[in-house]
């Protein structure tokens, strides 16, 4: 493994939104990256056959390295990516954590890790403010991997398509609201800001 390489924790698969951009990104720029599959024994564990041979997949497919949980502790003086903290119990003191928001998980979850990382990366200042958590030196405003979607990804034509069989004008301004499930519609309030 080189020293110019990226190491993941990926308890969940649901993390590879946030982390097949930034693993694209690295393979681009000749950094080699490291993800290591641990356990969350919930329908998204990267451990469920049936995931795991998709994420044998897209490693071949966007070439990553996979290792397992159990030999983080190995490495040191890395550079780790995580999601919300996750895995960092098992990471070495002597590596650098950066753990990336995962929606508004945050919320909860933010004060079991600020202690224990590096840096925690928001999507924007808005995100924090709203949650009522203050400004920290360790707070970086970069964007999310999940929503800053590269054009070569996106299929134009698809979208041509979505925007013809609409009726949408492309030039008018639009907003994607996505609502909760049915059965948590009366917990929740939908509060819009412009």
């Amino acid at each position: 493994m080189k020293n110019n390489s990226l190491y993941f924790i990926l308890t969940e698969c649901t993390f590879l939104r946030y982390y097949g951009p930034i693993i694209e990104a690295a393979k681009n720029n000749k950094i080699e990256c490291n993800v290591f599959l641990g356990r969350s024994n919930k329908y998204n564990c990267p451990r469920i056959d049936k995931n795991k041979k998709q994420i044998d997949t897209l490693s071949k497919e966007i070439s990553f390295n996979i290792l397992d949980i159990s030999d983080v502790a190995h490495f040191k003086n890395r550079n780790f990516i995580t999601v919300e903290g996750c895995g960092i119990k098992n990471i070495h003191e002597s590596n650098r954590i950066y753990s990336l928001t995962y929606m508004t998980d945050f919320n909860t979850l933010y004060k079991k890790y600020i202690d224990k990382v590096h840096s925690v990366i928001f999507p924007n200042k808005v995100f924090p403010v709203l949650y009522d958590i203050k400004y920290h030196e360790k707070h970086l405003y970069l964007g999310s991997p999940k929503y800053d979607i590269i054009n070569k990804i996106i299929n134009i034509e698809k979208i041509e398509k979505v925007y013809r069989e609409n009726s949408i004008n492309r030039d008018n301004k639009k907003a994607l609201l996505l609502f909760p499930r049915n059965r948590d519609i009366n917990s929740n309030a939908i509060t819009f800001y412009f």
